[in-house]
């Protein structure tokens, strides 16, 4: 895909009529998505686009773009090291609990971290989780469990 940047422009726009959310993208984050060479050809750059979609605000600058692509590295394998969001203890909560249960977990947690940061804002945190009001409430709900 590196010998057809001028057609990344045009993908991206693409991308985002896919989505529900209408957002714009900085010349700056522009040039820099069309100097990044997407090893991981189309089906990276629909992720990229499709994740940077959901940022709320309107327009995507570069700093907004991921780190890989801002300094032009592609992401090698492996190379998430301590970005990792799954741990050794994660791994065995799983293995003793079940996939099911840790991912209640994880969302019975955001919930109650979230709730810390918009305290008696239940319309601000749950469009921070994007995410409706009932749904935010019930998560908080099997958190009090």
């Amino acid at each position: 895909m590196a010998e057809r940047t001028a057609d990344i422009k045009l993908l991206i726009k693409h991308f985002l009529t896919i989505g529900s959310r209408q957002v714009s993208f900085s010349k700056e984050a522009i040039r820099l998505m069309t100097e990044y060479s997407w090893p991981g050809n189309i089906r990276e750059l629909k992720s990229v686009v499709e994740d940077l979609s959901l940022i709320e605000g309107g327009e995507i600058t570069s700093e907004d773009l991921p780190e890989h692509i801002r300094k032009n590295k592609p992401l090698q394998y492996g190379q998430m090291g301590s970005n990792k969001l799954i741990g050794t203890e994660h791994i065995n909560f799983i293995k003793q609990y079940g996939f099911i249960k840790f991912l209640m977990k994880i969302e019975c947690d955001a919930g109650l971290e979230v709730q810390k940061l918009f305290i008696n804002d239940s319309v601000g945190a749950s469009k921070f989780m994007q995410v409706s009001r009932a749904y935010y409430y019930r998560i908080l709900q099997r958190g009090r469990d």
